[in-house]
């Protein structure tokens, strides 16, 4: 029974309170942060606990929480357009960002349009959009290196946050790929047993897992970073 109620905790409740432990210690870190991406992250991890916390809770009830994680997808591609927009600096980098942001954007129609009610998560938009933020990691850590100032890196909140976001887009780019695979192996041979559900449960609940030290590792470099500076 406590490993039953502890998998449901994971499984419902994680991936929510992933989402707004951020959204406190940004806004807290944007008081003294003014720039304009740090005020965006903020938003987009507040909308994201909205939707997640609805996914989770209501919609669940009329298994109908596909369009959550469609819109969940959306404001993804779009937060992390403009964030590493702003971030990079060489025009080409930035011209990824943009195709990013333009692809996320028409895959959302599309998806909406020709399959308007999904049998299961299309997991495969969100492998997507992991590996175009793996890329814009690495051309941000490229242009950090390779443009080195007397600034120390331990007060650059944007080096640490991106740093939390290669750790959980390459877990979870391995993870989205997967969960596709089994949920369309399933469905092909009308298996959806309660042993094939739990297989997709135990994946999802790696994924939130992951979301989990990621937001807590945010929300540790905003203290971290505020610190630093101080001293």
């Amino acid at each position: 029974m406590p490993n039953s109620l502890f998998t449901h905790f994971l499984f419902f409740y994680l991936e929510p309170i992933s989402y707004f432990l951020p959204t406190v210690f940004l806004l807290y870190h944007s008081r003294s942060d003014k720039r304009a991406r740090i005020k965006v992250l903020a938003a987009y991890y507040f909308i994201a606990t909205l939707l997640m916390l609805k996914a989770n809770t209501f919609n669940l009830q009329y298994h109908d929480n596909i369009g959550d994680y469609r819109l969940l997808n959306l404001f993804t591609g779009l937060c992390m357009c403009f964030y590493y927009y702003t971030s990079l600096g060489n025009r080409w980098t930035k011209s990824f960002a943009l195709l990013f942001g333009f692809t996320t954007v028409l895959i959302f129609i599309t998806s909406s349009v020709l399959l308007p009610n999904p049998r299961s998560l299309d997991s495969y938009s969100s492998a997507w959009i992991s590996l175009a933020i793996i890329v814009m990691v690495l051309f941000f850590m490229y242009q950090t290196i390779s443009n080195v100032t007397e600034a120390p890196l331990a007060s650059n909140f944007d080096f640490w946050f991106v740093a939390s976001q290669m750790l959980y887009h390459s877990g979870s780019f391995i993870i989205f790929l997967t969960y596709s695979y089994f949920t369309k192996k399933i469905q092909e041979a009308n298996l959806y047993s309660i042993e094939n559900r739990d297989i997709l449960m135990q994946l999802w609940n790696g994924h939130n897992m992951l979301l989990f030290i990621c937001s807590v590792m945010i929300c540790f470099f905003v203290v971290w970073t505020r610190k630093r500076i101080k001293n």
